[in-house]
């Protein structure tokens, strides 16, 4: 596989964001407290996802739970 560079991908979980970072062909995880500390701990991604809802719940539920 060619390298495709360094890509962060981040999702809230409770306290902090838990993160997998992908340098060329190795994947690992990393717990960051804040969303200042994952852009201060990668400064060499081109890319940092972070996975946002798009819509709020009609209930206090995920979607698939309000049925």
């Amino acid at each position: 596989m060619a390298n495709v560079g360094t890509g962060v991908g981040v999702d809230g979980a409770g306290s902090g964001w838990i993160g997998v970072r992908r340098e060329g062909d190795v994947l690992d995880w990393h717990w960051f407290d804040d969303a200042e500390q994952v852009v201060r701990k990668n400064p060499k991604a081109s890319v940092i996802a972070v996975d946002i809802p798009m819509g709020l719940a009609d209930c206090d539920a995920r979607p698939s739970d309000c049925h």
